[in-house]
């Protein structure tokens, strides 16, 4: 992770936000007759602008987060834990272990972000009667069982709804220990 390029990220970012636009646009070019890379870069090209403020504004929203992460009492937490690994002399840890090891010290903060739904009211009492019904019969189909909900849903809000950008950035700067 040394050689890391932090753009590469949002590059990422704003070509997939892009990505059906500029399919569309390189089939457009390839049915005028231009060969797939040409027709790759001019489609490429066309969207360059529209890109480029996509750019600076997922720049922008990442450095606002950013900030206020900063004042989150639980990324202050994980912080301090990341500062003190790293002035600890008997560990000798890089900063991408010591974030790592931070985050698996303070993960019972982290999984206070992410709460269970509670049930609506009469869902509760059917889901009540259901246990009483189930708890008379032999429950053997629990483990062969699967969630057949939309993949796009997760812990009950649909993705969607949201700037998918955010949830990719948000996605990406999780497995980079951001």
């Amino acid at each position: 992770m040394e050689d890391l390029d932090p753009w590469d990220n949002f590059r990422e970012l704003v070509k997939d936000s892009f990505k059906s636009r500029f399919i569309k646009r390189r089939k457009k070019y390839v049915k005028k007759g231009f060969s797939q890379s040409v027709a790759k870069v001019k489609a490429y090209n066309v969207l360059l602008p529209l890109m480029r403020k996509k750019l600076r504004q997922t720049y922008r929203d990442y450095v606002i987060w950013g900030h206020h992460l900063k004042d989150d009492p639980v990324h202050q937490a994980i912080k301090k834990t990341i500062w003190k690994l790293l002035d600890d002399e008997d560990e000798d840890m890089g900063y991408e272990e010591a974030v790592e090891s931070a985050i698996n010290q303070r993960k019972f903060l982290l999984n206070k972000i992410l709460k269970p739904l509670p049930l609506p009211e009469e869902e509760e009492e059917n889901e009540v009667k259901r246990m009483k019904t189930d708890d008379t019969e032999t429950d053997e189909t629990d483990e062969t069982e699967t969630d057949e909900t939309d993949q796009t849903e997760i812990d009950g809000i649909d993705e969607t709804e949201t700037d998918e950008t955010e949830i990719e950035l948000a996605r990406k700067a999780k497995t980079q220990g951001i």
